[in-house]
């Protein structure tokens, strides 16, 4: 869902389903107000979330190292994605997790003017790893595994509130 407001930029509400016991909160020990969660997640939840990239976008070539080794260890090595990728990282504006129906909801802003350059939110860091496991279930070149033993995973982290002029910084 987006909402457009007065400053020229939207908001999107993006929700992901995840366990309880796949998730974890953590308090910003420096009281500057910033949270940081911690999850694991089936990959098609990513797919089916289609967080836009930002605030620091960089073009995603499909068609390097990297990506063929992603995409190897989607398809060739069950239950082992998470522990070969880093994951992903985003930065949103708000984030609240509901224990009892196993959602975490995510509030991006995004800068309709300028949506590659000034946005707060969306992927920071993990983008060749979105983008393949959105290409891949998106376009049926894959599907995960059905047994449990074999699911693939990826790793999320969600940062908020970090301000615009520190988002180079640590992106």
């Amino acid at each position: 869902m987006s909402t457009p407001n007065k400053t020229g930029s939207r908001s999107v509400t993006v929700s992901i389903k995840v366990q309880p016991e796949d998730i974890k909160s953590f308090r910003d020990p420096n009281q500057l107000g910033r949270k940081r969660f911690v999850l694991q997640v089936p990959v098609e939840e990513i797919a089916k979330a289609s967080i836009e990239f930002g605030p620091n976008p960089r073009n995603q070539d499909m068609g390097t190292r990297v990506v063929e080794a992603i995409q190897d260890t989607l398809i060739s090595r069950p239950a082992w994605f998470q522990y070969a990728n880093k994951g992903i990282l985003i930065n949103a504006q708000e984030a609240e997790y509901d224990n009892k129906g196993g959602e975490l909801r995510l509030v991006l802003e995004r800068d309709q003017k300028n949506p590659w350059g000034d946005s707060l939110g969306g992927n920071m860091d993990g983008g060749h790893t979105q983008a393949v496991i959105i290409q891949q279930i998106k376009e049926e070149l894959w599907q995960n595994f059905e047994e449990q033993k074999e699911k693939q995973w990826v790793n999320l982290e969600v940062l908020t509130g970090i301000q615009f002029e520190d988002l180079s910084f640590i992106a």
